[in-house]
């Protein structure tokens, strides 16, 4: 049996872009937190707020899934203009979206449980009425994250729609 040698594979910025290292921010008051990426759960909180607030928007201005540039400013006017009929939700998704720097989950030692619970009482403060530059700041970095997801995601449902909208026709 003979063996062969794999050359070295080196690490580069598409690696990066297939696990990308979640946002550092900070926020106009000093305190700096990581955007996390979305889930599932995250996906639904950015959905309700859109579907809450932004229906009425998205009727008269749908969105373009065919230019990703053109898609985050549309996705960013429609979220921006929705929070206001989507208030709580905005801020509900803020708060999953979002995690201090410094928290430390796999600390289990009295003084990291502290220290974890001290940090995640000073977000939900600083996330209970945000500031609007940090609330734009946190759905902008969000947005540039996801937006290549969200755009996939929204051709996989329009097409799901047109076939379902044939498919409806076609009995009638």
């Amino acid at each position: 049996m003979t063996t062969k040698n794999t050359p070295a594979v080196e690490v580069t910025a598409d690696v990066d872009a297939l696990s990308p290292e979640p946002d550092v921010i900070t926020l106009t008051s000093g305190f700096v937190v990581r955007v996390e990426h979305l889930k599932t759960r995250g996906m639904f909180k950015l959905l309700k707020i859109i579907t809450r607030g932004g229906g009425p928007i998205l009727m008269n201005m749908p969105l373009d899934f065919s230019d990703q540039e053109v898609f985050v400013q549309q996705l960013l006017a429609v979220l921006v203009m929705a929070i206001p009929e989507a208030e709580e939700e905005a801020v509900d998704f803020l708060r999953s979206i979002v995690n201090p720097v410094e928290f430390n989950p796999n600390d289990r030692t009295e003084a990291g449980k502290a220290k974890n619970a001290e940090l995640m009482d000073r977000l939900v403060a600083e996330l209970d009425d945000p500031e609007v530059e940090d609330t734009f700041l946190i759905i902008e970095k969000v947005i540039q994250n996801e937006a290549g997801d969200i755009q996939a995601l929204g051709k996989r449902l329009a097409a799901v729609l047109k076939v379902q909208t044939a498919s409806l026709e076609a009995k009638n």
